[in-house]
């Protein structure tokens, strides 16, 4: 209905906003790839309207593509290494595992094992490349129960500060059953509702449940890794090179035409698009900064 004015999303902006009439879209950051960007900004003027697509970085952005260009030759002992330690950390024995989805907790995972979340989510897509395992998202809403008998409420209230005392006569009123058991809830509308901020919400929250007046389980985007093969023997695990080495090439080759995409400065960004996925034109857009800015030089 045409109400929300702006929205924040995640690289994930094309596949889940579905509006024609998008007039801008801004990239605080740097793309993954050129398919990415084309697709993310693809969703801007779908009503045939001119529309514009700004890519925001700065130096330290080009360093860091750098880096990752540098980090693209994982070896194939590197891969079998943190197959193993995943196996070892899942506790999953040799044989066993085949189609089990076990929680992973990534951030734990890496700390104990002193490894960068990026070569390790890098190396689980070689390992799913080669068909040993699967990584899955799930999103859990947040969960709260009300710890307490609605006839003892006002007695309760009295010990509470205002802010505290609204937030769980809202909780009451918003979701039935919530004396009973969990319920899910909506911590942005809860914040509206009570006129506050939702880290104040959060802050709340947490000193109800201190207090074990509520059972607050917050909002998580759990990994979950399924287990295509039985665990193998180190001997056993087989990791293709001639793969391995077309699937690194390929990364790299990305992570190159982005970085020369944002760097450029005399080429039209159309035809880089074009000539990206293998296609020509004979004439320049007119539209982009480079363009522009050649169109500016050109009658001055």
């Amino acid at each position: 209905n045409n109400k929300v004015r702006v929205i924040v999303a995640t690289n994930a902006f094309g596949m889940g906003i579905n509006k024609l009439n998008v007039k801008l879209i801004i990239h605080p950051y740097i793309p993954s790839s050129i398919e990415s960007y084309y697709q993310e900004t693809g969703r801007a003027g779908r009503n045939g309207d001119k529309a514009y697509c700004i890519l925001i970085y700065d130096k330290k952005d080009i360093e860091d593509l750098k880096k990752e260009i540098l980090s693209f030759n994982i070896s194939e002992e590197k891969i079998k290494e943190i197959y193993i330690k995943i196996c070892d950390h899942l506790q999953i024995a040799f044989n066993e595992g085949e189609q089990n989805l076990y929680e992973f907790n990534i951030v734990e995972f890496i700390k104990k094992y002193h490894i960068k979340k990026t070569t390790v989510l890098k190396i689980i897509k070689y390992l799913e490349h080669e068909n040993y395992l699967q990584l899955e998202h799930e999103r859990k809403s947040s969960k709260l129960k009300v710890n307490l008998n609605p006839k003892d409420l006002s007695s309760i209230l009295n010990n509470y500060d205002a802010f505290s005392s609204s937030l769980i006569i809202s909780l009451l009123r918003k979701y039935n059953g919530i004396t009973n058991h969990e319920v899910k809830i909506n911590e942005t509308e809860l914040a509206i509702s009570n006129n506050i901020s939702e880290k104040e919400l959060s802050n709340l929250l947490m000193k109800l449940q201190a207090h074990n007046i509520i059972r607050y389980i917050p909002e998580s985007n759990n990994i979950n890794i399924r287990f295509l093969t039985n665990r193998k023997e180190t001997k056993h695990i087989y990791i293709s090179k001639k793969n391995l080495q077309e699937k690194q090439t390929h990364e790299i080759k990305q992570k190159e035409q982005i970085k020369k995409y944002c760097l450029c400065d005399d080429t039209c960004r159309y035809f880089m698009i074009l000539e990206y996925f293998g296609y020509k034109s004979v004439k320049t857009c007119n539209n982009c900064d480079i363009c522009r800015n050649h169109n500016n030089i050109k009658q001055s």
